[in-house]
């Protein structure tokens, strides 16, 4: 199951001082996407003999993930479409007659599984088990900024390195502000960041069924 795609775009100009192109704006595109609070559980089997109540066993293979944070291009379907991962591609994060620069960051953090057995009294309580990877928004994006790419496609002469440092700084700052914005919307939602949920509600065993 995967929580809303949170995406914040970013423009920041970047004043360039290099002194043959003194006094040049260069306006700056960010597009960061977060995912935040991914998860899933498959049944892996079921097991459960004459007695139902003394032999079930429900076998589930869980993952909860905290985070994922990309910079790069997606398109509106690619976010709608919530069973296909996400890969984007690289960003323009600037992009003139001058000067182009793009990059692209993909990191996951807080990743983890395990596999959960639920036997009858289980599920006539209704017990709920958790997975926790307990992972923190500053690390994500920490993740994030380190292990940003970036290429410099386009820049005049001798400018090359200015441009890679200047644009590296504007990133960090981003990601930077980011942090408690997401972790304004985790505690609106009620949110906590990389744990999963499982319950098992029922089993019938021994009758065969179609199911849909």
């Amino acid at each position: 199951m995967l929580w809303p795609l949170i995406q914040k775009d970013f423009w920041r100009t970047l004043r360039n001082p290099w002194p043959l192109i003194i006094n040049l704006s260069l306006p700056l595109s960010i597009p960061i996407v977060v995912e935040l609070g991914y998860g899933g559980a498959t049944i892996t089997d079921i097991a459960c003999g004459s007695d139902v109540r003394a032999t079930t066993d429900i076998t589930v293979a869980a993952q909860s993930g905290g985070a994922r944070v990309f910079i790069g291009n997606v398109t509106d379907s690619e976010l709608a479409d919530m069973l296909t991962p996400l890969v984007p591609d690289p960003a323009a994060i600037i992009n003139t007659p001058l000067v182009s620069v793009s990059g692209q960051t993909n990191v996951t953090v807080g990743q983890t599984s395990a596999t959960l057995h639920f036997d009858w009294n289980d599920i006539q309580a209704g017990a709920v088990k958790t997975i926790d990877s307990s992972p923190t928004v500053e690390n994500a994006l920490t993740l994030a900024d380190n292990g940003f790419s970036l290429v410099v496609n386009n820049a005049p002469p001798l400018a090359t390195t200015l441009v890679n440092t200047l644009v590296r700084a504007q990133i960090s700052a981003v990601l930077t502000a980011l942090q408690p914005e997401l972790e304004t919307i985790l505690a609106s939602l009620g949110l906590r960041l990389g744990t999963l949920d499982v319950r098992a509600t029922a089993v019938r065993c021994g009758i065969p069924a179609l199911v849909t």
